[in-house]
């Protein structure tokens, strides 16, 4: 083999591996939803401008919150059914799922007494972080709505139900929080690593979907505990 073929083959070389990672960016790129971040202004599409709404009291913003977590925890309750038995289907699988982390998940903590009583000392600061726990279950939920194309859209209506009700409560907790006079930082997309966003197999999407919609039970789970609590201390402080 003469140096001029070397340097041929190694030429191709190149260019093949340069094709090869601009495709690999193109279908990352694919799977990455595009557009506005829903999240930061939750409240657009269901009232438009906040400014103009005339200011309520928070047990009346958080009433409001109760009926739209609890509908929330319902629609999520029966997703996780659905992709139990219809996609992951091991009873094995889903123990397991259930009870060990994920990588690349930050799983809900267990409600504690002290989270209890620095939400009802401070409930603008337990509505700011809860809004960031919340806001990026969106951003996995949206990516799973997103990668319902490759299902035929079998479960888009019912991921659809679930993300309009969470943003739902989204609204109400910036309506709450700007009534306080104090700025919400937001998420963005990047909450979610990318390698989650482009699972290796159809089962280990399967498995992403799950585990997401698991953990935004048990985060609601803990919503209806803490809201309900600050509920009925707002009734008898009136």
């Amino acid at each position: 083999m003469t140096i001029s073929n070397i340097k041929s083959y190694f030429t191709k070389l190149t260019v093949i591996f340069a094709a090869i990672c601009v495709l690999k960016i193109e279908i990352v790129v694919a799977t990455i939803p595009t557009g506005p971040e829903r999240w930061k202004s939750p409240c657009t599409a269901q009232t438009g401008d906040l400014s103009s709404i005339p200011i309520r009291p928070s047990f009346e913003i958080i009433t409001d919150m109760m009926v739209q977590i609890l509908e929330g925890r319902s629609y999520s309750a029966d997703l996780q059914n659905k992709f139990a038995y219809n996609r992951i289907e091991s009873r094995r699988l889903i123990a397991m799922l259930d009870s060990e982390p994920l990588e690349g998940y930050e799983r809900v903590k267990e409600l504690s007494e002290e989270d209890l009583e620095t939400a009802l000392y401070n409930v603008t600061k337990a509505h700011i972080d809860n809004y960031r726990i919340l806001s990026i279950h969106l951003v996995f939920i949206e990516e799973m709505r997103f990668d319902e194309v490759y299902e035929q859209d079998s479960y888009t209506e019912d991921i659809l139900k679930l993300e309009n009700k969470l943003f739902g409560v989204l609204c109400l907790m910036n309506e709450d929080v700007s009534n306080s006079k104090v700025d919400i930082k937001h998420i963005s997309r990047d909450a979610m690593d990318t390698d989650l966003r482009t699972p290796s197999t159809r089962m280990d999407r399967f498995i992403r979907d799950y585990v997401t919609v698991k953990e935004t039970t048990k985060l609601l789970d803990n919503f209806i505990i803490l809201y309900r609590a600050i509920k009925d201390h707002l009734s008898s402080s009136k």
